[in-house]
């Protein structure tokens, strides 16, 4: 079987790449977001509180890192089956995006389930557990977007020569996935 090579129509061309700025700029927000919770989470937890944060579960960080990297990892080759003109592939692939998704969401769930009592009142814990849900409520739009998805796939919506939507929720993912990181190494580090 050859290579598909889609044709764009520099209309098409021209949405997409407008399209893909308003992503960014709006993931650049987002980023503006979360930046001083990080901050003052750093803050707080060089100064001397009386109440320490209780901790994150190893297990449910590593959970949920397995999670994030399950959904890019499917989210990636099934964006790359599309591009290459296997679009069947791409059904199974979102499937296992959304799980991850779902494994993610349910992780950090747990987590915000179990602190949730040392979160009032005390500032390091509180700001953990907002972080936290601030970033399930990405989480779940990512879902609700990759349930979207998934379901025009099965329509057989999305083609090699026009995805765009694809890219798009690929672009979100990964910053639900760069936010992870950042947690990871900011709040959920010992």
């Amino acid at each position: 079987m050859g290579r598909v090579i889609p044709f764009r129509s520099p209309r098409v061309h021209h949405e997409e790449r407008a399209a893909s700025l308003g992503m960014a700029l709006f993931l650049g927000s987002c980023t503006m977001l979360f930046a001083p919770l990080f901050a003052a989470y750093l803050r707080t937890r060089g100064a001397s509180w009386p109440d320490a944060a209780p901790g994150s579960s190893p297990a449910l960080t590593v959970l949920g890192t397995a999670g994030v990297a399950t959904a890019c990892v499917a989210l990636h080759a099934g964006l790359s089956a599309l591009r290459l003109g296997q679009t069947p592939l791409l059904v199974p692939r979102l499937g296992g995006a959304l799980l991850g998704a779902l494994v993610v969401l349910g992780a950090e769930a747990a987590e915000c389930a179990r602190l949730a009592d040392a979160a009032h009142g005390a500032p390091l814990p509180a700001l953990f557990v907002g972080i936290t849900a601030l970033h399930a409520a990405f989480v779940l739009v990512a879902l609700l977007g990759l349930g979207w998805l998934l379901g025009r796939a099965l329509r057989g919506a999305y083609v090699p020569a026009r995805h765009l939507p694809v890219r798009l929720w690929a672009m979100y993912w990964n910053f639900v996935a760069a936010l992870w990181a950042a947690a990871v190494v900011v709040i959920h580090r010992p």
